[in-house]
This record gives C-alpha cells, sequence and structure tokens, in this order.
C-alpha cells in the first residue's frame, strides 16, 4: 500500500483499489487499529492496535469480521463488515464506546478496514453534577465567612451584646446552618439520582450521634422555648449506617420538628432496639398528621399542603428517606393522638461503634 492510499485510508477517505501483498509484512507493528480481510470477510493480517481496541488478545487468521466484532459485543442489527467495501459505518461496542469503520476494496477482492475510535459524548448528567458541586463550594464560601464573623460576635471580642442582639446572632447561626444542611441535602440527591453516591456502613452509636444533633440544635430550639429529650435503649445500642450521612438523616429530622412544634413545645428523640434493627423515632407536639397523608410527607411537592408538612423541610424529608432505604432500612411517619408527627427510621442493628459492617453501599 502506497503513502496516498494510507493517507487516504485514515483521513476517512477511499483510495483506489490496493493490492494484498506488499508492505504489510509491518501490520502485527502499526498503531493504527486495521485489518485486511480476504474476499470471504476472514482476516488476513491485522494490527496490534486492533487486538487492543477491540480486547481480542487471540485474533487468528481465518476468524470472521464479523465474528470478531460480534465478541468485541458490538450491537446485533448493525449489519456486518464482509460487504463493506468503499463504506463508512459505526459500530457500537460492548464498551459502550463508538468505532468508526472504514472499509475499502482490493484489487483481489478483499477488503481493508480502518477502525477511529470516536470520541465519547459529552455526559450531561456528569457535567450537571460537576455544575452543582461547584455551586454548592461557591454558596458554602460565603456561609463559612458568616460563620465565622458570627462566632466572632458571639465571643464577644468586637464589643458586648445585649440580650437582643444575642437572640438576633443565634438566629443568623440557626438559618446558616439550615442552609448548609440544605445544601448537603441537595447534592447528596443529585448523587442519588446520578449513582455516584458510594455509603460506608458502620457500627455507629445512635445515642452519641443523636445527643450530638440535639445539641447542635439547642440554640433554634431555645429561641422557639421548645424543650428537647433523648431517650435510648439499650444506652449501646448501635445500627448499620454511613455515619456522616445518617447524622444528616437525624439532622433533618429534628430540624423539621423543631419547626413544627409551637412556641413552648415539645420534641423527643427515642430508639429503641427492635429484634434486628435499631427504631430511632423523632417526635413533635405541633398539628397532627392526618390518616393517609403519611407517604405524601415525603413527596417532594405533592405533600405541601399535608397537615405535618414544614416549609423547607422538603428535601430534607426526601433526601433522608433514599438514604436510608440505601442502607437497608425503612422511614415511615404516623400521627400521634391527634397530636403531633412521629417520624420513625429503622436500620439494621450492627456489634461494636467503629467496626466496618461491610463493603460501602
Amino acid at each position: 500500500m502506497d503513502s496516498d492510499s494510507w493517507s487516504l485510508l485514515l483521513h476517512g477517505e477511499t483510495p483506489p483499489a490496493i493490492e494484498r501483498d506488499g508492505p504489510f509484512a509491518t501490520l502485527p507493528a502499526a498503531s493504527v487499529p486495521l485489518a485486511l480481510c480476504d474476499e470471504a470477510g476472514r482476516l488476513v493480517r491485522w494490527t496490534e492496535a486492533l487486538a487492543e481496541l477491540l480486547g481480542e488478545a487471540n485474533l487468528r487468521a481465518g476468524d470472521a469480521i464479523d465474528d470478531v466484532l460480534a465478541r468485541a459485543g458490538a450491537r446485533e442489527g448493525q449489519g456486518g463488515l464482509r460487504a463493506a467495501g468503499g463504506a463508512s459505518r459505526d459500530v457500537r461496542l460492548g464498551t459502550g464506546r463508538t468505532v468508526r469503520v472504514r472499509s475499502c476494496a482490493t484489487r483481489r477482492g478483499g477488503c481493508v478496514h480502518v477502525f477511529r475510535l470516536l470520541p465519547q459524548p459529552v455526559d450531561r448528567g456528569c457535567r450537571r453534577e460537576e455544575l452543582q458541586s461547584l455551586v454548592a463550594h461557591e454558596l458554602r464560601s460565603p456561609l463559612a465567612v458568616i460563620q465565622g464573623y458570627a462566632g466572632l460576635l458571639a465571643t464577644g471580642q468586637p464589643g458586648p451584646l445585649n440580650q437582643a442582639q444575642r437572640e438576633f446572632l443565634g438566629g443568623i447561626e440557626s438559618q446558616v446552618a439550615e442552609l448548609v444542611r440544605r445544601l448537603d441535602c441537595a447534592l447528596d440527591l443529585q448523587r442519588l439520582d446520578a449513582g455516584t453516591l458510594i455509603l460506608r456502613p458502620e457500627a455507629v452509636a445512635i445515642g452519641e450521634l443523636a445527643a450530638r444533633v440535639l445539641a447542635d440544635h439547642r440554640r433554634n430550639a431555645d429561641a422557639r422555648h421548645v424543650r428537647l429529650g433523648l431517650q435510648v435503649q439499650p444506652e449501646d445500642l448501635t445500627a448499620r449506617a454511613d455515619p456522616e450521612r445518617l447524622r444528616l438523616v437525624l439532622d433533618s429530622l429534628v430540624a423539621r420538628a423543631i419547626q413544627a412544634s409551637p412556641v413552648g413545645g415539645w420534641v423527643r428523640c427515642e430508639a429503641v432496639a427492635a429484634e434486628r434493627f435499631a427504631a430511632i423515632a423523632v417526635a413533635d407536639g405541633g398539628p397532627a398528621l392526618a390518616t393517609g397523608d403519611e407517604e405524601r410527607l415525603f413527596e417532594p411537592a405533592g405533600g405541601r399542603d399535608a397537615p405535618g408538612r414544614v416549609a423547607g423541610t422538603s428535601i430534607g424529608l426526601v433526601v433522608s428517606r433514599l438514604l436510608v432505604e440505601r442502607l437497608g432500612g425503612t422511614v415511615s411517619a404516623r400521627g400521634d393522638s391527634g397530636v403531633g408527627t412521629t417520624i420513625v427510621v429503622r436500620l439494621p442493628r450492627a456489634e461494636r461503634p467503629g467496626d466496618r459492617a461491610g463493603e460501602p453501599a
């Protein structure tokens, strides 16, 4: 094959008919994925680059080119290459990548097939995830600055604060924490939808984790004069969960319960052992959840008018259920005797805190 014919083939054009003999002795070392077939469509020579492209380490002379493509996972119904002289077609392989095959007839009735791997199309889902992650990062930066200034004011170093100013400052800090929580929920929801969220389950001490979550919400509860309570039986109760995500779940449930409770109300977090599961219940003294509205509470939009639904908590409830289900558990809600709503999380029990209970989910 002369240099002009090579140039035409590699640029996707059809050169004049070429001889099957000539400089093909150097084919196996060529860097271009290429196959030379006889008149019956059987392999005569091929390049190492072709074997690598198709994942075929044991190509043999006499193999039908269409059979080789089938072994590489080429989808059916695309037609074969045997009669493709002078044509160009795209073939989707089992790896999901697409190759463009340019074929050129030889004077002796055979055919040369040149393969070119096409660029992968832009994954809009990945780009959307990257954009959302970037937006979350850009939002977190000013939020961190606000938290820093608020913390500095709380120390009294810039000057003493009166009671009203301390209350206003507490409101700023609680709202910034709420924004961070919603950002975390939004990112987890996107990752769950894209299948890119990695969970790392281990044995988690429920009492310790719940106590930290309630402590984080103490200031917000005090501002509404809402009493917080915690009871765990047994005290060393553990569950198999990703500690970071379980904290996000409890954080969302406690935040919703505080907002749902009237001024001077109460929020209780109780955890008990239930056979092979650890059941964690977060209850509030707000409006009762009507029978039949239990599932609507976990809908992104459909339950906005449901009793027990609190503005701004939809994404937290949606993500909480998805995360718990990914961890092998369940989330349910119920109304309690005309007063309040109880949301119950059930997760598989584990043995000792810190012990890995399995591979990442």
